[in-house]
């Protein structure tokens, strides 16, 4: 700006020469004025601010009208939402863990000792179980609540209980599943004699009228393993205070209505 100044100012003196000697104050006037509107164009100039300098010359970037990368807030509510199903499934797995359900498959481990013999204490105690150990001083005895030393100073007298004997009895109901062309019956028995049942199997008849016989079928129930001396395996063994499932498929043929059902329990006792 300042040259442009200059330039003007040469041109005016330049242009002075043209003019008669007469009006030599007018023309002076005349480049006063034009170089205080000059001035006044170089005073605006000069109010610029920085700002906007640096708007002219540096590019605007990309990140000022750039939102948030990360969604803080979204990801600060997911995380809370994540604590709080984190917390009711603790609250689930505490209640499960402090009220346990008993199965069955828990109660095939508590083994029931053999109940054999029959002793009778001095001060009238009567105690069941198996000798384990005797000597002549005392006797060791397995019972239902482990093992116990009696001396025989306190024994009156002991006797043998009946050879022990298996005895399968259903827990309670089955579960039925009826459909078009069979039934299902899904339940639990337990052995409460006092030998193990071999070849347990259940046994579901369906009856119609005036006793008549629709279908009937049986299956062995899910219980102990057992390896015989004549090489046979079976899963179907149920020690004593033990317990098996079981599941019967009855397909019906017939079309006779089911009026109602029987079920009975077959076992053996292998030597």
């Amino acid at each position: 700006m300042k040259n442009y100044l200059y330039i003007l100012i040469v041109l005016l003196f330049m242009g002075c020469s043209y003019f008669p000697f007469g009006n030599n104050k007018s023309v002076s006037e005349s480049i006063d004025e034009d170089i205080n509107i000059l001035q006044e164009e170089i005073d605006d100039d000069t109010n610029i601010t920085q700002e906007e300098i640096d708007e002219d010359i540096l590019p605007k970037s990309i990140l000022d009208d750039a939102q948030a990368f990360y969604p803080m807030r979204e990801t600060l509510d997911g995380i809370q939402t994540e604590l709080d199903d984190l917390s009711a499934r603790v609250i689930e797995y505490e209640s499960k863990v402090s009220a346990p359900r008993v199965n069955t498959d828990l109660l095939k481990l508590i083994k029931v000792p053999q109940l054999t013999h029959e002793v009778t204490l001095k001060n009238g105690t009567i105690v069941r179980g198996s000798i384990f150990q005797e000597n002549a001083d005392r006797i060791i005895l397995n019972t239902q609540i482990g093992q116990l030393t009696i001396d025989k100073g306190s024994i009156v007298s002991i006797e043998e209980i009946a050879k022990p004997e298996p005895n399968v009895e259903f827990e309670g109901d089955a579960v039925e599943k009826i459909f078009g062309n069979r039934r299902v019956y899904k339940g639990t028995v337990k052995n409460t004699g006092l030998r193990r049942a071999d070849f347990t199997r259940i046994v579901y008849s369906l009856w119609g009228e005036n006793t008549s016989l629709i279908a009937k079928d049986s299956s062995f129930v899910d219980g102990q393993i057992n390896v015989f001396n004549s090489g046979i395996i079976t899963d179907s063994g149920v020690n004593p205070g033990e317990y098996a499932n079981f599941e019967v498929v009855v397909p019906i043929t017939g079309t006779g209505t089911v009026e109602y059902i029987t079920r009975e329990i077959n076992w053996e006792v292998a030597e």
